[in-house]
């Protein structure tokens, strides 16, 4: 791409190409929450199509949720990037401003976050400015519950991975 998606195109794509975790049944969704997706791109064709998604609804609920569904119970769901997560929170080097902190580095490439809500950063069209810190300890704890949540007794049961995590404090 040649541009930067705004907030809207960003969480149309990401509900698109997001992976969901499905309940493991033989070939019946029973127990699946079942939603359409519109005007998903499609890299083959570029027209846009639409997509059913079959959701282990675990994965809908709650704080933790990445794609979120409020009520299960609705005759249209409407699925919905879980807002604790920011689009474009992460920046490196030469996207960098001094209203950056850096928070690590892979290789040679150093990552940075706007210091809080009130700095000077680069955000894309209609997004609400972000402490970045926070939207990369959000990220990080999002990742972390991904991992510890297991597949197994149909999908629905958690367990912790077993490894230590220290968490990080506002």
């Amino acid at each position: 791409m040649t541009r930067d998606l705004t907030q809207e195109e960003a969480e149309r794509q990401f509900l698109c190409e997001y992976p969901m975790q499905a309940l493991a049944v033989s070939a019946s969704p029973a127990g699946n929450v079942i939603y359409r997706l519109e005007g998903c791109q499609d890299n083959s064709s570029r027209s846009p199509r639409s997509r059913v998604v079959h959701a282990d609804p675990t994965f809908t609920q709650g704080p933790n949720c990445v794609v979120c569904i409020d009520n299960l119970n609705a005759k249209l769901l409407h699925p919905y990037v879980n807002p604790n997560l920011k689009y474009h929170f992460l920046h490196t080097a030469p996207r960098k401003t001094d209203a950056m902190v850096n928070v690590g580095s892979y290789g040679t490439t150093d990552f940075y976050v706007c210091a809080s809500v009130t700095a000077n950063c680069p955000f894309v069209a209609n997004q609400d400015a972000f402490d970045g810190r926070m939207a990369f300890s959000d990220f990080v704890l999002f990742v972390y519950e991904a991992m510890s949540i297991s597949g197994g007794a149909g999908g629905s049961a958690r367990s912790s991975s077993g490894g230590s995590f220290v968490y990080s404090v506002r």
